[in-house]
């Protein structure tokens, strides 16, 4: 089971821990903590901590990110003002794996994980997971590992594929083709969330890139 801890709590009575609860229709995960609920809002492409006995929206990501723990601001909840406004801040929460073991015979399913997550985080540790595109399982590992001493992967949501997990950051992502692919899915967010045309989505992806 998937446990989530926070570097940096908005409030006091803020949860620590969230406890992964299940996936929503959008294979996106869903985390619980007391009273809260942690989910990905589909509309705005982004993360939402949302106070269930009020239904009231409490924390926002500020960024277009796949999952709690690749997301680095929040818009959150910190005070109310004289005329009874909510007082907004932008925190660093710090949403963190509580562990991230694994085996080749139990891999992290990357939706869980984050899918994003190779992307825009780094880790020393090996993480075996699954190719969410091929179903294969690989480790994260620079070097040769396991039984079968296979070099290590890492998986890239932006170009849909697993590259070799050898200087991932300094070769695949630094690359002019992880740019584009970047760039394009991010630009497709946007078309979706503005609702623009096909034409000005592709006009506005070649003012980016061209």
């Amino acid at each position: 089971m998937d446990i989530l801890s926070i570097e940096e709590s908005p409030w006091n009575r803020f949860p620590s821990r969230w406890i992964f609860a299940w996936l929503d229709n959008y294979d996106m995960p869903t985390y619980v903590a007391d009273e809260y609920s942690l989910i990905w809002d589909n509309e705005n492409k982004k993360w939402t901590v949302i106070f269930l006995p009020m239904s009231i929206e409490v924390c926002r990501g500020c960024e277009q990110r796949l999952h709690p723990t690749t997301t680095d601001l929040w818009n959150c909840i910190t005070d109310i003002d004289s005329d009874g406004n909510y007082v907004y801040t932008k925190l660093n929460i710090g949403f963190r794996h509580d562990t991230i073991k694994s085996s080749k015979a139990s891999p992290w399913d990357m939706r869980v994980f984050g899918l994003d997550f190779f992307e825009h985080r780094h880790i020393s540790s090996v993480i075996w997971f699954k190719c969410p595109e091929t179903s294969t399982i690989h480790h994260s590992g620079a070097k040769r590992c396991g039984a079968d001493d296979t070099m290590g992967k890492r998986y890239c949501h932006s170009c849909r594929q697993c590259y070799s997990a050898n200087n991932f950051k300094f070769q695949h992502l630094a690359s002019e083709f992880h740019k584009s692919n970047a760039c394009c899915s991010l630009h497709q967010n946007e078309a979706q969330l503005n609702e623009i045309s096909l034409d000005e989505f592709m006009r506005c992806v070649a003012d980016v890139l061209l």
